[in-house]
């Protein structure tokens, strides 16, 4: 949900950073005792295009930065010993290592039915 809130928020700023630069003011242009880089109110016409770009340029860091993350793969809920055929909940375990064995990795219990169907064919027998 947050990525979603990203990539809308960072749409928003390109689209008004466009817009900055290419909407033209509503203010007519004013001099201020001789002086014409002064905005009046809230006319951004003598810094539209540094705005404009400093908008669409975070609004592409904003996309991209978030576009970049990964989503964390979710551990196994329950996983298997190939070795001593015991099934553990992957929380308790350390480092996905069999407790009793100490040396082998666990499998995910889908991964492990999968790799031995025949295990799976007697379980479904009893």
């Amino acid at each position: 949900m947050n990525r979603i809130i990203i990539y809308v928020f960072s749409i928003i700023l390109m689209v008004g950073g466009i817009s900055t630069i290419f909407h033209p003011s509503p203010y007519p242009p004013s001099s201020f005792f001789g002086i014409d880089t002064l905005p009046k109110g809230g006319d951004v016409t003598p810094i539209k295009w540094e705005l404009g770009f400093i908008l669409i340029f975070i609004s592409i860091l904003l996309f991209f930065s978030e576009y970049r993350k990964q989503p964390k793969p979710k551990p196994p809920q329950y996983t298997k010993c190939p070795k001593c055929k015991e099934v553990f909940n992957y929380n308790e375990l350390k480092d996905g290592k069999c407790k009793n064995c100490k040396d082998v990795d666990t499998v995910d219990l889908e991964e492990y039915f999968k790799k031995y169907p025949e295990e799976l064919e007697e379980k479904e027998k009893v």
